[in-house]
């Protein structure tokens, strides 16, 4: 799979990028990091695209979809991320 960066690069798709995110996001909560549920995003996202292309926005708001689900708290967290980085690349 490929993914369709903000700059309109398309590179290969590294699900580590996904789990690392979410770790950091975890980590800034008081319930702290869970593994198995960190795996289970990144299998889904994985699913969830297959072979197709997607872009970094599409990958971002399933995460998060998921993580209102599951942990309210790290979404939270993720989000405020993702406006800090939106916010920089501004």
């Amino acid at each position: 799979m490929n993914i369709t960066k903000r700059t309109g690069e398309i590179e290969p798709f590294n699900i580590t990028k996904v789990q690392d995110a979410v770790g950091k996001a975890m980590l800034e909560t008081d319930k702290g990091v869970d593994s198995v549920l960190i795996q289970q995003i990144a299998e889904h996202i994985e699913v969830m695209a297959g072979d197709n292309e997607t872009s970094v926005e599409e990958i971002q708001d399933e995460v998060e979809a998921i993580l209102m689900m599951n942990r309210p708290d790290v979404a939270r967290r993720y989000v405020i991320y993702r406006e800090e980085r939106k916010k920089a690349r501004e």
